[in-house]
């Protein structure tokens, strides 16, 4: 049974890194709406066309992330004291994603509101401003890929046991539950709104701008949501780590209580 959970831990880093090749997905979207103001009549173009296959491809790797870091947080796995240090460099990761990440949502969101209330658009303002938006998008994600990696490792480092779980090992489980339930809702989210952007910017139809707006609102907002769900896992790496520094030091204490008893005549 260990060595089947092991396996599902592999795709913490996989599903990552399907997210990265996915992660521009805002981006793209902010590159479809320059196009469309500088040539009206255009239908479909490279980017929109890959839009639809990267946005499954981010809920496809939501999925195989949720279950991975699940897998790695099963409550009757001890952590030692070398996956605490993995959990903890885990955690930082994950939070230097959540920084980067959500510094790029929101260039895009400003990028979209600045677009959505200027009466004279500038195609070459609007690509500026978003440009702004790729490094920290590509570097959250990457972030998130080492962080990920990093929980592979920690479920190899980790012990089976033998006492049952802890009060700390059930709230990391929790914890990742709830963090991979919001994950999965924001991919869910993405892709539907991507699909429904992608419908209405590309119909033959006059583009209603109202429809446009609401499509890329749920985009900018399930990236948010995702940052949630990221927050969720940091959370449960440090009640991972709490849980390997509790058990190293109960080790220490009755280490310390049974080598006197031992010496004794």
């Amino acid at each position: 049974m260990s060595s089947k959970w092991a396996t599902l831990a592999v795709l913490a880093p996989l599903g990552a890194a399907m997210m990265l090749w996915a992660s521009l997905t805002p981006y793209r979207v902010m590159q479809v709406i320059a196009e469309i103001i500088e040539t009206p009549d255009a239908h479909v173009s490279a980017i929109g066309s890959g839009l639809r296959g990267g946005a499954l491809v981010g809920l496809l790797g939501a999925g195989f992330l949720a279950v991975g870091m699940i897998a790695a947080a099963r409550p009757r796995l001890q952590p030692t004291g070398k996956a605490r240090l993995f959990l903890v460099a885990s955690c930082g990761a994950l939070g230097l994603a959540v920084l980067l990440i959500g510094y790029g949502n929101t260039t895009i969101l400003i990028a979209f509101r600045n677009l959505a209330s200027s009466e004279n658009v500038s195609v070459d303002r609007l690509i500026g401003e978003i440009n702004r938006a790729f490094v920290p998008f590509l570097s959250g994600y990457t972030c998130l890929v080492v962080a990920a990696a990093f929980v592979f490792v920690v479920r190899r480092a980790s012990t089976e046991s033998a006492l049952g779980p802890t009060a700390l090992r059930w709230l990391r489980l929790f914890a990742t539950v709830g963090g991979a339930a919001l994950l999965c809702l924001a991919a869910v989210w993405m892709t539907y709104s991507t699909f429904a952007f992608l419908d209405i910017s590309f119909s033959f139809d006059t583009v209603n701008a109202a429809m446009v707006a609401s499509s890329v609102s749920g985009v900018v907002l399930s990236v948010y949501l995702t940052l949630f769900g990221l927050t969720g896992f940091g959370l449960a790496c440090l009640l991972g780590a709490a849980a390997a520094t509790s058990k190293s030091k109960t080790t220490a204490a009755n280490s310390q209580v049974v080598s006197p008893a031992q010496g004794t005549p």
